[in-house]
């Protein structure tokens, strides 16, 4: 009996910790549910005491229409501006003294490298040996006239004294003729046969005087033929001497590549000179060559890599392209652009890039992104688009907006106020 009390009090006690469990437990449900509650509550009034956000609205004067005219695209390359090719020419000599490297950059004026021709160097030497002999025979005959000269000046300083003695021989006998006696007479035989033998002296040396006067003008001739010999082969050598070591220059600023192939293969470039000024040769059809004009300036899009850079037309060819199996009439034109670009690049030419205008406050950036709100009915739609600005407006180059379109004005402000 003892034994069966107890263990109905243990069953007693075992059910009232149960229920107590229970209760603790509903205890805290509650407790949360009503956390819950409470928090609801706090967050409704909280949301009503905030002021509502005054939805933007689009006034007509906000809405800007895209006018202007569409500009012309044109497909591009670039390519090499100015090119000097220098073929080897044999008939000129040896390629010697070669004064730059490949890939070296040189300027107009510049000595590129020399022919030596050894044929043209033979012939200044016999040229000079020619020079040389002249010079010879004229120091000779230049010799002989000094001789000449002297035995001249000997020769009339004898006549001198021949004349002054038949002078003294005429006046005495002058003085004898009139003398009456046979000594007078005798002596003025002797001075008269004296006189014969002195003028016949005259005439001997007059005669010899004369024959050297000759060959001193023989003389003469001589050595000016010998001097005007040598003008003539010393302007034929300083001819020749210009191309026995003939200059070759770069006629033009650029990079010099060397294919050595040249030096020894006539049908091989052997140096090129190519310009670094960058040019953009273009294409537009027979319909719209008219619009363009030189000096117009023009954007250039490098399709590669999508950069813009500015640049001018700098000629317009007059004749159209010929190709063969050509459909379609075209003219090349030329830009020179104010920044490099690689020879062989790919190029869009945008002209009359300033068609449409579009103000600076119809233009948001999103991510560095440029874009704009087109109206679309009562709603608006964000397109990015692409355009160059310029002061105080966007010049648009591309996108799916075009002219007709109506724009918002402020277009950020229009985007937070429909947030």
């Amino acid at each position: 009996m003892k034994e069966k009390f107890y263990e109905n009090k243990k069953d007693i006690i075992a059910r009232v910790i149960i229920v107590k469990e229970k209760i603790c437990k509903n205890k805290k449900i509650i407790i949360a549910g009503v956390i819950t509650v409470i928090v609801l509550l706090i967050g409704i009034g909280v949301v009503k005491l905030r002021p509502a956000k005054e939805k933007t609205v689009v006034k007509p004067e906000d809405s800007y229409e895209i006018q202007g005219v569409e500009r012309l695209k044109f497909n591009a390359v670039s390519v090499i501006s100015d090119e000097q090719r220098v073929i080897v020419d044999k008939s000129l000599g040896e390629v010697k003294d070669i004064k730059i490297n490949d890939g070296e950059e040189v300027k107009s004026g510049d000595i590129l490298f020399s022919y030596h021709n050894t044929a043209i160097e033979d012939q200044i030497a016999q040229i000079d040996r020619q020079i040389a002999s002249n010079n010879d025979k004229i120091t000779k005959v230049k010799n002989d006239k000094t001789k000449t000269n002297s035995n001249i000046s000997q020769l009339e300083s004898e006549l001198d004294n021949i004349v002054n003695e038949l002078s003294a021989i005429q006046a005495t006998v002058a003085e004898s003729s009139a003398a009456t006696d046979e000594n007078g007479q005798n002596k003025s035989s002797e001075l008269l046969k004296k006189q014969t033998a002195l003028e016949g002296k005259q005439i001997e040396i007059s005669q010899k005087i004369d024959i050297l006067k000759s060959q001193v003008s023989g003389a003469d001739s001589e050595i000016s033929s010998y001097e005007d010999t040598n003008k003539e082969i010393s302007v034929e050598k300083d001819i020749l001497n210009k191309k026995l070591n003939n200059e070759v220059v770069a006629e033009i600023d650029g990079v010099v590549k060397i294919d050595n192939k040249g030096i020894n293969d006539p049908t091989t470039v052997y140096m090129r000179i190519i310009s670094k000024e960058p040019l953009v040769k273009a294409e537009a059809s027979e319909f719209d060559i008219k619009s363009l004009n030189i000096n117009d300036e023009v954007l250039l899009k490098v399709v590669s890599s999508g950069e813009y850079v500015k640049g001018n037309i700098t000629k317009i060819d007059d004749l159209p392209i010929e190709e063969v199996g050509r459909t379609v009439t075209g003219y090349n034109f030329y830009i020179k652009p104010k920044k490099n670009i690689m020879v062989g690049f790919s190029i869009e030419v945008n002209a009359n890039y300033k068609g449409i205008k579009i103000p600076k406050d119809y233009v948001y950036k999103k991510d560095s992104k440029i874009c704009v709100l087109k109206e679309k009915g009562a709603s608006h739609e964000n397109i990015e688009i692409k355009a160059i600005l310029e002061g105080d407006s966007y010049y648009l180059l591309d996108g799916i907006v075009g002219i007709g379109d109506k724009l918002i004005k402020n277009p950020s402000k229009v985007l937070e106020g429909s947030n």
